[in-house]
Parts: structure tokens; sequence; C-alpha cells
């Protein structure tokens, strides 16, 4: 055929695709191997869509019928659909991005008082996997009959009709420039504050009342006693019925110390009350939900941190393609699909996350409370504190650390982290070039450091590596470059950490690190955001949610382990507040890495 040319069967050639390929589907005529740098192969179909449009291309039929398979399936297929469909997601919609800056940036939010980060990924993530979150939380017949938009305020609804709400706190968390109103007459000081809902739905409308705007700290007082002196509650959050107003008539009247354990004992029969009132299926498909998405949240944001020894001790999920298929259609022969396809897994030694590349930084925190900052600092010397990166910062040290964190990911989430292909040519140089470097923030260096830093290195304009350094600011760590392969990303973040130092007398914490980790990073950061705007959205289960974050799942009456302060017919054991921490939790881990982790918004 006369419109076959060899530049189009080269292209053909260096993409990977077979002699029989669909010519017209060849994007470059011009292709050369110095010049394409292939991305991952991608499907046009609906089930994987492109990722590059950063938009999930799921219909909501899609959406509904992803949650019906999810309610049908047992317990294993369950976290098998799960996993594949968060992976899905995350490397659709999290995929990191270098900062542009535009040509006008005076319409760029970077202040500080931004709340949050990420905001087109988690605006992505609300509209698909995170609606199905919910229609799975909220059952069939929500699915079959409730808009998934509306999902969360139709359940409310029903939980309320179902199990109605006793005397309690709002406990609404305040974002920046919200309105906040204090009633003059009856709050205790300044402090004491209403939400918007609340204020219109109370007495104090006719009061006295001061309106002011919050910086984006503090949280709604309403349901606290202590904070006024009349009408506490509003219409909202006050029960009326007869049996459970002289309850508050008797716990108001226990304000002395000694009966504080009167209290405590009331308030987690009212808790205790409450959540055995909700419909046990509701409860039971949250727990279901929330536990294999906490644990991952755990492994990835706490565990996966670099330089760090090992805390999980077991695999989360099973290796990917472990069921044989044979050779041959006649053959009883038999091998891997792993086995049958080339992947990355080779760049991965399997031996590297050993303590020889834990650098574990800054020192532990548990001596602090014991002796004074400044005899601390003299005991680690002036050199040696605040430690802003690890003492170890060679390409070598870089890389071993990068490819130790992947090693840990594939170990122990095997599901969430595989092996990526390399079949073709495009899948091998994406294989490849799939490491990125990261700029952290560590409190100490300031806006011209940090700047001085990246022109020099990135060779970057005063206005670029300005926006670096407000993002890293802001949100705790900005992408500095992607597509690398892992030692050009090691290189790069070496020389970042040792250019900086001749501008300071401490360097700069950079970092290599794969894609696939970073993006499920950015996941379950906003898998927690959503955690918490469901709870304020669908506050009937925020004791389920609340409890599951510090290590307590709904579970089966017979497979629930009964303490004194629990009941026998509990979905859900209530402890009291010093038992109430797993040591294994999502809570106990954050505490305990909390000066390790990037803080993010």
């Amino acid at each position: 055929n006369d419109s076959i040319s060899i530049d189009r069967l080269k292209a053909a050639y260096l993409e990977g695709n077979p002699i029989h390929v669909d010519f017209p589907s060849v994007q470059s005529h011009n292709a050369t191997p110095t010049l394409i740098i292939p991305q991952p192969t991608t499907n046009t179909s609906d089930d994987t869509p492109n990722a590059s449009e950063n938009i999930p291309k799921t219909t909501r039929s899609g959406r509904r019928q992803f949650t019906e398979t999810l309610l049908s399936s047992d317990d294993a297929s369950f976290e098998r659909l799960l996993f594949d469909e968060v992976r899905t997601q995350a490397l659709e919609v999290c995929t990191p991005q270098v900062f542009k800056p535009s040509e006008n940036i005076s319409t760029e939010p970077f202040g500080e008082s931004d709340f949050e980060s990420s905001k087109s990924e988690y605006a992505a993530l609300e509209r698909t996997l995170f609606r199905s979150f919910e229609l799975f939380i909220a059952g069939r017949e929500f699915i079959k009959t409730q808009d998934a938009g509306e999902c969360a305020d139709q359940l409310e609804a029903y939980l309320q009709s179902v199990a109605p709400s006793e005397q309690g706190i709002c406990g609404r968390i305040f974002q920046a420039n919200e309105p906040t109103y204090c009633c003059r007459d009856c709050a205790i000081d300044s402090t004491c504050v209403l939400c918007r809902g609340c204020f219109f739905n109370s007495a104090h409308i006719k009061h006295n009342y001061k309106i002011s705007t919050s910086i984006g700290v503090g949280y709604c007082d309403c349901g606290d006693p202590e904070a006024w002196r009349s009408d506490a509650w509003c219409k909202l959050h006050k029960n009326t019925s007869k049996c459970e107003g002289a309850e508050e008539n008797n716990l108001s009247k226990l304000t002395d110390t000694e009966n504080t354990d009167v209290k405590l004992r009331a308030e987690l029969e009212n808790l205790r009350r409450r959540i055995n009132g909700l419909p046990s299926d509701i409860v039971m498909r949250t727990g279901k939900l929330l536990k294999p998405l906490i644990k991952s949240a755990i492994l990835c944001l706490t565990d996966l941190i670099q330089g760090t020894p090992r805390l999980s001790t077991e695999p989360l999920s099973s290796r990917l393609h472990q069921e044989k298929c044979p050779l041959s259609e006649d053959g009883d022969e038999k091998q891997t699909t792993v086995d049958l396809w080339s992947t990355d897994d080779g760049v991965v030694d399997y031996k590297m996350d050993n303590e020889n590349s834990w650098d574990n930084w800054p020192p532990p925190l548990s001596h602090i409370p014991l002796v004074s900052p400044s005899e601390d600092a003299a005991k680690l010397g002036q050199d040696a504190w605040p430690r802003t990166a690890p003492k170890r910062r060679s390409a070598v040290d870089v890389e071993a650390r990068c490819l130790a964190q992947l090693e840990r990911a594939r170990k122990y989430h095997p599901r969430l982290f595989p092996p990526r292909p390399m079949r073709t040519a495009s899948e091998r140089t994406a294989a490849s070039r799939s490491f990125l470097v990261l700029l952290y923030n560590n409190e100490y260096h300031n806006y011209e450091q940090v700047i001085k830093t990246l022109r020099r290195v990135l060779d970057c304009t005063t206005q670029q590596g300005t926006h670096y350094a407000v993002l890293v600011n802001c949100d705790g760590r900005a992408v500095l470059q992607t597509n690398l392969t892992a030692s050009q990303a090691s290189n790069l973040a070496s020389i970042l950490m040792r250019t900086s130092t001749s501008l300071s007398t401490r360097p700069i914490n950079c970092a290599a690190q794969h894609t696939d980790v970073y993006s499920m990073e950015v996941f379950f950061t906003l898998f927690i955001r959503w955690l918490r705007r469901f709870c304020d959205q669908v506050p009937s289960l925020r004791p389920i949610i609340c409890h599951a974050i510090l290590g307590h799942l709904p579970a089966d009456k017979n497979g629930i382990d009964v303490s004194e302060s629990s009941q026998s017919n509990d979905i859900l054991p209530i402890l009291l507040p010093g038992e109430i921490v797993e040591q294994d939790s999502f809570l106990s881990h954050i505490l305990e890495r909390h000066s390790l982790t990037w803080r993010c918004k």
C-alpha cells in the first residue's frame, strides 16, 4: 500500500506494536528512540480511562454497578475488588503533576489560609469512588432510589428516623473565614461559639450576640453545658423525650469532681444506646469498608516513610495474578501470569529493606517530656539539632531508601503496588522512568534559601522557585520533576541537599520516590479527608468511624471480645477513654510518627 511508509513501520516497532498494527492509530510518523519518552499504554475503553485527563470517565451507572458488585461479594472477593478499584482510581486521578505557574500569579491563592491541597483530585474522587463508598454503606435501597449526590443526606435522615440522636455536642470544625456566633448573655467566655446552623436553631438568636470570622481552628460548642449558662442545646441537637429530659436534669446536677465517674458512665451508656440503636446492617457495612482502607492508609502514610524501621508484619493483600494458566492449549505445563509477562520487578531487590537503608530522623521524641528543650538540645549537640534531612545524603543512599520503600510497598501490599508491565518498548520506558523528586518542608529554611537552591540546581526562574517554595510551605511537599529513572531522581535529590548546605548550615530535605507510592499517599490523604466530611454529613455514623480510627471495628456479636465496660449484645465494644486506643490503630501510628510525616492539609 502506498500509504505505508518506512517511518510509520519504525514508529509502530518502537511503540511495541505487532506487524499487523492498525497504522492510522500511530500518532507520530517520525518517532525516534532519542526523542520519544513513551507513557504507560492506555486503553480507550470505559474500564481503564486515560490517566492524563485526570478526570474519571466512569458513568453513574458504572459506579452503581461497582457498588452492587461489592454488596454481593464475599469477604475475599470484596477486598480484591476494592483494592483493584482503589489502585485504578489512584493512578488515574492522583498522578504527580509538576507545578506550572500561570501568567497572572496574583490570581492564584497560595496563602496559609488555604484549607486544603489537591482540591481537583478530591473533587474527582468525590464524584466517583467516594460516592461508591457512600452507596455501599447505605445499601441497595439507596442505590435504586437515591441519587449518589444526595446519598449522605438521605442516609442521615433515615438513621435519624430509625434511631433519633440524643443530646450531644455539635462538634463541627470551623473552616477558614467561616462565621461564628457568640452569645454575650449566655456564653461563659468569648471562646464559646456556635456554628451558623446551630445558632439559627437556638434561643440565642433573640439574645445579644456577636458575629466573628474563624481563622480555621476550633469547633462548635453546641451541646456543651460547661460553655453556656443556659440554652446549651439547639433544636437540632436537643432530644425532647421525657426520659432523656430527666437524664439531662440528673446530669446537670453532677457538677462536683467526685461525680466525674458517674458522668462518664452516663456518657458511655448514652453512646452504647446510640450505637446499638443504629441498623446493624449499615454498621456492619461501614466496618467492612473501613477495615481494609484504614489498614492500607496506615501502611501508606506511616509505614512507608523512607528511612524508618518496619511496622507491618503481615501483608495486607496477596500478589496479583497468582493463578496458573497453561502455556499452550494442549499442554499440561503451567506457569504463572507473572512469569509469562515481563515486569519491572527486577528493579527491586527484596533484600534492600534492611537496617542499612534505615535513617530514622529526627531522633525519637519519647524523651522530650523528661528534660527541658534547652538541655535536650545541648545533649544532642549544636550541629546535630535540629536535623532537617537524613544523615546519609549521597545519591547511593537516596536511591537505596527509595528502592527500599518500593520494596516494602510491594511486599506488604502487592495488590496496590504490583510490578509494572514491560512487554512493549513504551511500557519498558515508562517503567524505568517512573520516579520523581520531592521537596519537603522542614520548618527551618526560609523562602530565600529554598528559592536560591532551586534556581541553582533546576535552573528555574525566580517566579518558579517562589511558587515551589510557597507550595512546600502550604502542602508540606512539592513535586519538582517527574519521568525520571531511579538514578536520575536520586542524583537530583542528592545535589539539592548538597547545594543547600552552602546557603544554610543545614540541608533541605529532598527524596526520590516511585510514582505509584506517591499516588497512593495522595489517595489515602484524600480518603482521610473524605472520612472527616462524611462524619459531618452523617453524624449518626460518627461514633462508628471514630472507633475505626481508634482501632475498634464492628463485628459479629459472637466475635467480639467483651470487656467489663461492654455488654454482650454490643455490636461495637464501648471502652473507657484510657483503654480505647489500640496499639495498631491509625491514631497510634500517626502519634508515633507524626514528626516524620509531611505536613498536609
